[in-house]
């Protein structure tokens, strides 16, 4: 399973109080009857074999940030209503090793789109308190879509 991972590109690395999770292409449309097994295993195999020679850090209260990173030379027509996208999984594996509980009164979750050079979702998990931070620094990112309107606009 591991080489599934290292082939999808899935990455995972700690920087300052995040935890940052790269995976390949964009989160899978959710249906009925499917099966993100394609993802999550490789994932649940990644983060095991990460905890096995890093600790990993468990947050009691955590905020979740999906960053559907689109392919900036592709048309934005492909851009997806973030409640098609099947993301549930993917966060019950990362609670598994990242948080006490997924529980909504313990893990906020936040989405945003954004452009790149490629298609990918980044996770990044830290500390409700350093939410606000992160949301800083990435606000002005270029080509950066959020869920919150700018002051702006």
């Amino acid at each position: 399973m591991q080489k599934a991972a290292d082939i999808q590109g899935i990455t995972v690395t700690q920087i300052d109080c995040q935890v940052v999770i790269t995976l390949p292409g964009l989160m899978p449309k959710k249906k009925k009857g499917s099966n993100p097994a394609f993802i999550t295993e490789p994932l649940y195999q990644c983060l095991a074999d990460y905890a096995g020679t890093h600790p990993l850090r468990r947050f009691d209260q955590c905020v979740v940030c999906f960053s559907h990173q689109y392919d900036q030379n592709q048309s934005a027509r492909r851009i997806r209503d973030y409640d098609n996208l099947e993301c549930k999984q993917i966060l019950d594996t990362v609670a598994a090793f990242l948080m006490k509980d997924d529980s909504g009164l313990l893990c906020d979750v936040y989405h945003c789109t954004q452009f790149g050079t490629e298609d990918c979702t980044i996770l990044t998990i830290m500390e409700k308190s350093y939410f606000s931070k992160w949301l800083k620094a990435h606000e002005n990112a270029a080509k950066y879509l959020s869920d919150f309107p700018s002051e702006s606009g």
